[in-house]
């Protein structure tokens, strides 16, 4: 089978944080860089500004791209003014906090500060540095993770005017929330009475639904189409973190559509992650927000999500994600977990061949190692280096230059705790 390509993605701690070390990290990349197929490098969004340079320098030996990682509609409020998301009950929606240096707090995409805000942080630590690309993660309104008032938003005053000028019943839209809050039997059969899934799009009982989707979907690409401007026209490389399709309609992503602004798209396929963008998580956050009784087979009733559940979620259902994303026209790097988080990420060798030898049957360009290399233990390094070596994957041999790795990866760990 041919060797995909690889991008390596790390988490260099949030905008407050102190980054590891430049010993630590070339430590543990000067390896996989000099013997496996990678070929960018995506970090962020510290902001030690010498850490990224020697990077750079070490990602340029072996001739791999370097994307500056940054998200765009979350976090900013550490630094800049910012206009948050305001629910249908007319609430700031709550942020879903994951660990130290990152949380899940979601601005409102027609708030002009917003992007001013996220484009002055850029300009202000990160510009003088070279990289080729920007990676553009939270690309996106809340999802589930917030609970139903991350999703029934926003109805801030620059929101409530975009309803009317697109023609979309802001009264009808809110009695719909307030009844699906309110448990109505009417909501009960299916989340949200969805009536089929196809292509990345969900028909619903009330069409209302469909049109608030699509707005948001609309107010995330014309949000995000300056701003790619902005990046393009400095000379750099556009690659896009997204949920998987069935999640990322809830979200206001349109793959397709910014697949447009885009080089490259990573749809998060994280097939056993228990937080926010895992698809085994999210799938449960629908039910539960959705229904009184979230009964996992609900979803097999629906057309098109007879597939979709479990823990890991379902190989076969993945498959179907990743090949709809096939048109887009952008190549594809799906990403899979390769750090263990306990307990969110439970990760082993065995998931990880898993669920590479079944997507590299599908149309892709190569794959994602996420979410953070700095969280990935030594035998799952060791199994990306037999599945992404030079060599190919699953060939049957074991590279002497990785082993080689057999020996360091345990002695990083050693070192590095």
């Amino acid at each position: 089978m041919e060797c995909k390509r690889v991008i390596l993605q790390i988490f260099t701690g949030g905008y407050m944080e102190e980054p590891p070390s430049y010993e630590r990290l070339r430590s543990l990349l000067e390896p996989l860089l000099c013997n496996m197929n990678v070929e960018k490098l995506i970090m962020g969004w510290s902001t030690k500004v010498e850490l990224y340079q020697n990077v750079i320098r070490l990602a340029k030996r072996y001739g791999v791209e370097v994307y500056l990682w940054l998200p765009v509609l979350s976090e900013t409020g550490l630094l800049k003014p910012i206009g948050r998301l305001i629910d249908d009950e007319g609430n700031e929606v709550q942020t879903f906090g994951l660990k130290n240096g990152e949380n899940f707090e979601f601005y409102c995409p027609n708030q002009k500060r917003n992007a001013a805000g996220f484009l002055d942080i850029y300009d202000e630590i990160f510009s003088d540095i070279p990289f080729d690309g920007v990676f553009l993660d939270k690309i996106r309104y809340c999802s589930f993770s917030n609970g139903k008032s991350g999703v029934f938003s926003c109805f801030c005053p620059e929101c409530q005017k975009a309803y009317a000028a697109a023609g979309i019943s802001q009264e009808e839209l809110l009695v719909q929330m307030k009844r699906v809050r309110a448990g109505d039997g009417d909501y009960q059969g299916s989340p949200l009475g969805i009536k089929s899934y196809q292509a990345g799009k969900y028909r619903f009982a009330n069409p209302i639904w469909e049109e608030f989707f699509a707005y948001k979907q609309r107010c995330v690409y014309e949000f995000l189409k300056p701003i790619s401007k902005t990046f393009r026209d400095k000379g750099l490389k556009i690659g896009m973190d997204t949920f998987s399709p069935f999640t990322a309609y809830f979200a206001g992503q349109d793959i397709a559509a910014l697949s447009e602004l885009a080089d490259f798209i990573k749809p998060m396929m994280y097939r056993l992650t228990g937080a926010p963008a895992g698809m085994p998580w999210e799938c449960e956050r629908l039910l539960r927000e959705t229904l009184t009784k979230p009964f996992p087979e609900v979803l097999s009733r629906i057309p098109g999500m007879e597939n979709a559940g479990g823990m890991p979620f379902d190989l076969e259902f993945v498959k179907s994600e990743i090949e709809q994303l096939s048109a887009v026209g952008v190549p594809l790097y799906p990403g899979i977990e390769i750090n263990r988080i306990e307990p969110i990420a439970r990760t082993t060798p065995e998931y990880i061949r898993e669920t590479v030898n079944a997507l590299s049957q599908t149309a892709i360009q190569g794959f994602t190692l996420s979410w953070d290399l700095m969280s990935a233990p030594p035998d799952n390094l060791e199994e990306a280096a037999r599945l992404f070596g030079r060599r190919g994957i699953n060939d049957g041999m074991r590279n002497e230059h990785f082993f080689g790795m057999s020996n360091f990866i345990p002695l990083f760990f050693a070192q590095n705790p």
